[in-house]
């Protein structure tokens, strides 16, 4: 059974609110002893971690809701959760939990080395890669893509990879460390499972801890992917977004992701219809997994398709042929993300001068600036601000992202935040100089 032994105080994981799982680290059910300082910082990750960074704070909150049982049963997941806990220490320019967070990274990475031995152990996991003659973890899962059970070993593993991931994402250390953990996920996972494991969840109403699990773990695997390529302007690691989906739910859920990613394996093919065609569903990020979107608010953004619109003195402005004002927090960061993806696209094209951006860049300025700073959606906007940031030629516009950036760092306590703003400035730099940027670091920034 992969929930915790059921107790009067833990009640059920479907109504749990954030203030509840402050009292797990007191509560009998952990499987491995806690000292003061596991307390100290799981408290501070159900407290402040689980309810900054992921864009859902509700009951649905994979972070929560996936995460912290799993931790109450497997000391590695525990290990890499407190670790990235720590992560977000950041403060006057370095990490006030630096040693902690390092022991427990130290922690994590030797306890996902023995998931993978026992993962290895399973006798069907062998005689697959027996039969397969490969001494690899490739097919540990395939073969067995409808019954994936915590005994497994494969959901804890998984687990502690995606932590470690973000862990290194937003560490910042600019070295693509998260990098390892993507391509273990993409050895793991063959594109065809996770259509898989999509497929079962639209054919049933009903879902369980497992479901649950692996649809956060794989959307977590698929966003960072994606973070990843357009990060290092490369192609993503899993073949998932360039295969014809197996399902209209997949194709709906997963369409803008797919966009960003046949812009950046060089798709000519896609054009500015495309991307206006998407509905502005936003459940393809990780935090919004759990949730199953309705109707997404509708706008008819196919004046933009109208070239006299972007290109033109007249309509500098969104708000001179768009009600923006009347948009909801929803609204306005599906925009913003659609006109980072037309941004996006025309950096990817041969012609990347920044007269080739019309008024894009201003339109995304105008979006981000409606989007107040206590907003939920917060942690959402490094992605966009990361594709639109190098295109800005305005003085007042750069202005004002960098001190976004820093107001987001200071709030989040996050390094990553800072690490775009430094690379923004330089890439600014470099443009109005009109030399090449020379970093060679290599940051995920999303």
């Amino acid at each position: 059974m992969l929930l915790p032994t059921p107790s009067p105080s833990l009640g059920s994981l479907n109504t749990v609110s954030a203030e509840d799982f402050r009292l797990y680290p007191s509560l009998s059910d952990w499987s491995s002893h806690l000292d003061p300082l596991d307390k100290q910082i799981l408290d501070r990750y159900t407290k402040f971690f689980s309810t900054t960074y992921p864009t859902c704070k509700d009951a649905s909150n994979p972070f929560l809701k996936v995460l912290i049982p799993l931790a109450m049963r497997h000391r590695t997941v525990l290990d890499a959760m407190l670790a990235l806990s720590c992560v977000q220490s950041w403060e006057n320019g370095q990490f006030t939990m630096r040693a902690p967070m390092l022991r427990y990274r130290g922690k994590a990475i030797r306890g996902c080395s023995d998931l993978v031995k026992k993962v290895m152990s399973n006798p069907e996991a062998r005689e697959d890669a027996f039969s397969q003659g490969q001494n690899t973890l490739i097919p540990v899962i395939t073969p067995r893509t409808t019954e994936i059970v915590e005994n497994d070993g494969i959901i804890p593993l998984l687990a502690t990879s995606v932590l470690l991931m973000l862990y290194e994402k937003l560490h910042g250390e600019g070295k693509e460390n998260g990098t390892s953990h993507l391509q273990l996920f993409a050895q793991l996972f063959p594109s065809q499972l996770f259509s898989n494991i999509l497929n079962r969840l639209t054919q049933t109403s009903k879902t369980s801890y497992q479901t649950d699990a692996m649809l956060f773990l794989s959307n977590s695997f698929l966003y960072n992917d994606l973070v990843r390529s357009t990060s290092l302007r490369t192609t993503t690691l899993s073949t998932f977004y360039h295969e014809r989906p197996s399902s209209p739910s997949i194709s709906h859920r997963f369409y803008f992701p797919t966009i960003i990613a046949r812009i950046g394996a060089n798709d000519m093919l896609v054009s500015d219809a495309d991307i206006i065609a998407w509905d502005g569903t936003l459940s393809w990020l990780p935090s919004l997994a759990l949730q199953f979107s309705g109707q997404s608010e509708q706008t008819d953004l196919r004046l933009l398709l109208d070239s006299s619109l972007i290109y033109g003195p007249t309509f500098q402005k969104l708000e001179s042929f768009v009600g923006i004002h009347t948009w909801s927090e929803e609204k306005l960061i599906s925009e913003l993300y659609r006109v980072a993806a037309l941004v996006y696209r025309r950096q990817q094209q041969p012609d990347k001068s920044s007269s080739a951006m019309g008024s894009l860049t201003g339109w995304a300025m105008e979006i981000l600036r409606l989007i107040p700073p206590s907003s939920p959606y917060g942690t959402a906007l490094l992605w966009p601000i990361a594709l639109v940031g190098p295109a800005l030629t305005d003085l007042e516009h750069r202005e004002y992202v960098f001190s976004r950036l820093q107001m987001l760092e200071r709030q989040c306590k996050i390094k990553t935040y800072a690490n775009i703003a430094e690379h923004l400035v330089n890439l600014w730099g470099c443009h109005d100089n009109g030399s090449p940027s020379k970093s060679q670091l290599a940051y995920l920034f999303g």
